[in-house]
């Protein structure tokens, strides 16, 4: 799978740009052992997840639609604004509380903190445009958003920061992140899953599959924590996993997606399809279906 020039479009099963039988099956191998060490080692924390509330999708998405940016971006962008205010408001919030302590005045932090909490939702605008800017760079190098295209949009929003204002905001979220940007997303596990289903089905329309994936993702990010909600009250996964853990499971979601979108394309072909996606993704055809139906539950009610 590739993407051409001319568009975001991904081109599947390209015989002159895809990958060998040899190479897809490594890179679908190094996903599922990325994720599997990431669902290991993730800490716990109550505020995972909590950025990703359907105001501030809504926004992401919004702007990533008004810059002109690939879909890819535009999940991407969304993970790394979650993560970087969980980081960034978690690290303030602990500095805020110590200064209070040791000065003696720790009744005054809840008032400290509202000052504080203003400046950040007073930022958040710029925090947003340098995660969508970063998240364009690890995309596509020649397709990436300049500064001076930022900047222009952060004016045309009624914040009128400088070129080095957006600058710094763009090392603040590396440095925050401990330049840890380049997550794998649920996004481009499903591009790759629908490449290995498109060479092992050739009847598959992997094209317009990719298409309802990309609504199901979008459904998925603006319903969130409702979406999650449903899973852990009805998936047999759901008991391996901490609630915040079934929400870093990024193959699961691309898998269940992928299942999805089968049903909706090709009801007769959606179980072939989803023992492959077990196969590549090491999924349990079981958990696919389970997380695949409440996601179809969301679609039709």
């Amino acid at each position: 799978m590739s993407r051409e020039k001319r568009t975001s479009e991904p081109v599947f099963n390209s015989k002159k740009l895809g990958l060998s039988s040899d190479l897809l099956k490594e890179y679908l191998d190094g996903l599922v052992q990325q994720n599997e060490a990431h669902l290991v080692q993730i800490e716990p924390s109550p505020r995972r997840n909590h950025f990703k509330d359907k105001r501030s999708v809504e926004f992401i998405f919004a702007m990533c639609d008004t810059l002109g940016v690939s879909a890819d971006v535009r999940y991407a962008a969304a993970d790394l604004f979650d993560k970087f205010m969980s980081l960034h408001v978690t690290s303030i919030f602990d500095h805020v509380r110590t200064a209070a302590t040791a000065a003696g005045s720790g009744p005054d932090v809840e008032t400290k903190w509202r000052n504080v909490q203003k400046r950040i939702e007073s930022q958040a605008t710029l925090r947003v445009m340098s995660c969508i800017q970063l998240a364009s760079k690890l995309s596509s190098h020649y397709r990436a958003l300049t500064m001076p295209r930022l900047r222009l949009q952060l004016d045309e929003l009624g914040h009128p920061y400088t070129i080095n204002a957006v600058l710094q905001s763009e090392v603040r979220v590396l440095t925050t992140t401990g330049f840890d940007v380049n997550a794998t997303s649920a996004f481009l596990c499903a591009e790759a899953l629908l490449e290995a289903i498109g060479r092992c089905m050739a009847g598959v329309d992997v094209e317009a599959m990719h298409r309802i994936c990309t609504h199901l993702f979008d459904m998925v990010y603006l319903q969130w924590d409702d979406v999650y909600r449903e899973l852990a009250s009805r998936s047999s996964k759901s008991s391996a996993h901490s609630d915040g853990r079934l929400q870093e499971d990024t193959m699961w979601l691309a898998a269940a997606v992928v299942g999805s979108a089968s049903f909706f394309h090709d009801q007769a072909a959606s179980d072939e399809i989803v023992d492959h996606v077990s196969r590549y993704s090491n999924i349990a055809s079981e958990d696919i279906v389970e997380f695949s139906a409440v996601l179809v539950g969301f679609v039709l009610h």
